[in-house]
């Protein structure tokens, strides 16, 4: 019995303070989620409004092209270097306007790799020839 006077004598929290609480979660959320997500959707969807004919792109699927023809939501892709292959993609299939990188940096890698291991060889046989 002296338990139950005890646990009633607790201070209870109010209505106000668990709104203040679960308020301050939901505006955390907000602008850490919500807000940068909304954002970037806009500025994709601006992108995709200011294409143009001859700009490069790459697909939500990664294929790059070029554009060739616009018709209201539709953009024609052309794909490939003999420009025979026309696709119609709906405008919220372009992920980006940008040209592909077609350069090999894994090959220039081993070749710097290379070089420096020559380098630090020749280094070491003349500290060696030194001692």
């Amino acid at each position: 019995m002296s338990q139950f006077f005890s646990l009633a004598a607790l201070p209870q929290g109010g209505a106000l303070e668990m709104i203040i609480v679960w308020g301050g979660m939901l505006l955390v959320l907000w602008f850490f989620m919500i807000r940068p997500q909304r954002k970037k959707q806009k500025e994709t969807q601006m992108m995709q409004n200011s294409l143009q004919v001859g700009d490069h792109v790459m697909t939500t699927a990664g294929m790059y092209g070029k554009v060739a023809d616009l018709v209201n939501d539709i953009v024609v892709v052309e794909f490939g270097k003999n420009k025979s292959v026309l696709i119609p993609i709906h405008k919220t299939a372009i992920a980006g306007v940008s040209e592909p990188d077609m350069t090999l940096h894994k090959e220039e890698e081993a070749d710097d790799k290379k070089a420096k291991d020559k380098k630090t060889k020749k280094e070491e046989e003349t500290v060696t020839k030194e001692a």
